[in-house]
């Protein structure tokens, strides 16, 4: 006699789970990668972001005949940023216009006066990723390093770092 039970036997069961147990050690490393990928493009962009307004204030600056007020930064939270000093202030009103409030940026200059590199991270932490503009990193492995450090050159030095004009 027929048994009217229906239902999947362990085998079965046993057989798919493995299956989707395959799928998702091929899945889940690509997908991570992406996901770090975007992190560090987001940074790249916070970056790029700054470094627009940057040098939109330091233009100002340069034609009211105030460049000495143009000057690098060091690592300091957008938070923290002064609205009262020009550099800062385009800075701070550029991040939080793109709801990016939080976070930590620097900038540099050349001898000339004219902003060359910005910085973007949401921390302090070597295990975020730093964005860069001009010369944006490109790995993420790379960018993992300390806000301040051109990721793509040697030093943040004025003898060793290149001139991005």
């Amino acid at each position: 006699m027929k048994s009217k039970q229906k239902g999947f036997t362990l085998v079965e069961l046993i057989v798919v789970i493995a299956i989707i147990g395959i799928l998702a050690a091929i899945l889940v490393p690509s997908i991570m990668e992406y996901v770090r990928k975007s992190k560090l493009k987001s940074a790249n962009m916070n970056a790029k972001s700054a470094f627009s307004a940057l040098n939109a204030a330091a233009t100002d600056l340069a034609c009211d005949g105030n460049i000495s007020n143009i000057a690098r930064h060091a690592p300091v939270a957008v938070t923290a940023l002064s609205t009262s000093d020009e550099l800062e202030g385009a800075c701070k009103e550029c991040l939080e216009n793109n709801g990016i409030n939080s976070g930590y940026i620097c900038w540099d200059v050349n001898a000339e006066k004219k902003i060359i590199c910005a910085q973007w991270a949401s921390s302090m932490n070597t295990t975020d990723y730093v964005g860069q503009y001009p010369n944006p990193a490109e790995d993420p492995d790379t960018s993992l390093t300390t806000l301040g450090t051109l990721i793509n050159s040697a030093n943040w030095t004025d003898a060793t770092r290149p001139d991005f004009t």
